[in-house]
């Protein structure tokens, strides 16, 4: 996406659209008839980003454990985010569902003393995005971090057709490894 020259002059800017390319898209769509093309809508009312940084509730039987808690969530029910999105789908009530994966790539570790998170295995070396330099949820080292990793690899929940409300992330459904 840059050149090497753009990333060694700009590296807070790349991390910081690196956050933003990241997650899912509502894209508005219409055609005019069965069969023909469909088109984007520009600026259509659904439209929107759902990126490395919008805000998403916790809810289900994880919601505000002592695993999810860091220095900027202390009640654990919020997370900045949803990252490495793969497999999904529609519900019946009309909402989307996809899942986090591979979300230990994200974090720099490694923490001690937690047996899940020794599990999934975070790596004591800086990550190839540099994420963790400029926003330091994503070094777990870092005091009140510790817990940011156990906050992704879930399933996460939008409802596409209500741009104003808020993502969900879903301890019940989730892929993640913590024990609670």
């Amino acid at each position: 996406m840059f050149s090497p020259e753009f990333i060694e002059a700009n590296p807070q800017e790349v991390a910081d659209i690196g956050l933003a390319a990241h997650g899912l898209s509502v894209v508005e769509l219409r055609r005019k008839s069965v069969g023909s093309k469909w088109e984007y809508v520009r600026g259509g009312a659904r439209n929107r980003r759902i990126t490395g940084m919008t805000e998403f509730t916790v809810d289900g039987p994880a919601a505000g454990h002592e695993l999810l808690k860091t220095a900027e969530d202390p009640t654990g029910t919020k997370v900045l985010g949803t990252l490495g999105n793969c497999a999904g789908g529609f519900t019946p009530w009309g909402t989307v569902l996809s899942g986090e994966e591979n979300f230990d790539g994200y974090f720099n570790g490694p923490v001690t003393n937690n047996e899940a998170q020794e599990r999934i295995g975070y790596a004591d070396e800086p990550t190839a995005r540099g994420w963790e330099k400029f926003h330091p949820r994503f070094d777990l080292r870092n005091e009140g971090y510790v817990n940011e990793g156990n906050r992704f690899g879930w399933i996460v929940e939008i409802d596409p057709e209500d741009p104003t409300s808020t993502p969900v992330k879903h301890t019940m459904l989730g892929l993640s490894l913590i024990h609670i």
